[in-house]
């Protein structure tokens, strides 16, 4: 199942049911967004 990253970078929209490391990222950066949004209010509640 598991592929180099070199051939995941090649099969594109075609990966099948694998999560796309591009996908995995932005997921990865929305997080740290919001968390680093609510920071500010978690800190001034606590």
């Amino acid at each position: 199942m598991q592929s180099s990253p070199a051939q995941n970078q090649n099969n594109g929209a075609a990966g099948g049911c694998e999560v796309e490391p591009d996908a995995a990222l932005a997921v990865v950066l929305v997080v740290v967004v919001v968390l680093l949004q609510l920071l500010p209010v978690l800190h001034v509640t606590l």
